[in-house]
């Protein structure tokens, strides 16, 4: 798991990639031993959105958000 902790000043940059993405689309995953699947979780102000993308499925705004929380953040282990 990564988490990224923007300054102030890197929000509005944060902001734009959170929004570009299409939060409450269905992402169709594909069934099947070892498909591996992002769970993206983010907080933008008051808002708070959650997606499930197959890794077959992550391009565009989805794969910008996570190459960028992958560059930025450092990976902690998952909780529980």
């Amino acid at each position: 798991m990564w988490t990224v902790a923007p300054s102030p000043a890197e929000s509005p940059n944060w902001a734009l990639l959170i929004e570009r993405c299409p939060w409450g689309n269905e992402s169709s995953t594909q069934r099947g031993a070892d498909r591996f699947v992002w769970r993206i979780r983010v907080q933008l102000h008051d808002d708070q959105h959650e997606q499930v993308v197959s890794d077959a499925n992550l391009s565009g705004p989805w794969r910008e958000l996570v190459d960028a929380v992958r560059a930025a953040g450092s990976p902690r282990p998952a909780s529980t």
